[in-house]
């Protein structure tokens, strides 16, 4: 999406509960294939203090997630925000449809935040 754009960026996945090492689910691959992304060399891993100071922006996909990172790290409360308006559901343990439509939430939250940010 970025990259259509003629933007440079590079984005990470972190979660707070998540099994280190775990590769992505097939179902999250085949959703993430219908945007152009490849998630077949993904594997999950724990959001460090270290990825919270490094990045520019964290988007979190719930407004529970953000407001445990903003407990986590308060002094960095202002580069914390919700990805979306209304929360994305984590679609670990759905079928293929679920993973679909959190991908689309997902697309569609990046895209509009994109052209939010010019």
């Amino acid at each position: 999406m970025a990259q259509a754009r003629g933007k440079k960026t590079r984005a990470i996945s972190c979660g707070l509960a998540a099994f280190p090492g775990d590769p992505a689910t097939p179902q999250a691959v085949e959703a993430a294939r219908m945007y152009g992304a490849d998630l077949t060399t993904h594997r999950s891993r724990q959001v460090t203090l270290y990825d919270l100071e490094a990045a520019d922006m964290i988007c979190c996909m719930t407004r529970q997630h953000q407001e445990a990172l903003h407990r986590l790290a308060p002094e960095l409360s202002q580069k914390i925000t919700c990805l979306a308006q209304e929360d994305i559901a984590d679609p670990f343990g759905g079928d293929l449809g679920v993973y679909r439509r959190a991908a689309k939430q997902i697309a569609d939250a990046v895209e509009q935040r994109m052209t939010q940010e010019g």
